[in-house]
């Protein structure tokens, strides 16, 4: 994964995705589509907590990428085409190789910027 991150996978990972978890909790709900979830459902589908699930969310919503039906659960539903594209390319990114993903989550920040710039 020579390009990664891509600028708009890049945007995504700041102050929306801060772990490993809530990339997976993204992609799941990517994953299903239209289909709404509970908080209960992503919390066994994932095996996390409900605070740290619902916190997650939260940050998800505010950044467009999720919203909350009235009283049906949480769905996918980026806000606008550039996000659905980020979403898309970590998606595929993912698929390819989750451990780089992962690391790429995991790095601290200074690297990562450092090796775009080249510094």
């Amino acid at each position: 994964m020579r390009d990664w991150p891509p600028p708009s996978v890049e945007r995504l990972h700041e102050g929306v995705l801060g772990s490993v978890g809530s990339v997976e909790l993204l992609l799941r709900l990517r994953a299903d589509g239209d289909r709404p979830h509970t908080v209960e459902e992503l919390c066994v589908a994932l095996q996390s907590p409900a605070n740290w699930t619902e916190r997650e969310l939260a940050t998800l919503a505010r950044a467009r990428l999720v919203s909350r039906d009235d009283g049906t659960g949480w769905r996918y539903s980026p806000a606008t085409t550039a996000l659905a594209t980020a979403v898309d390319d970590l998606a595929d990114a993912w698929q390819r190789d989750s451990r780089a993903v992962s690391r790429w989550v995991f790095a601290p920040r200074r690297r990562r910027s450092r090796r775009r710039t080249g510094r």
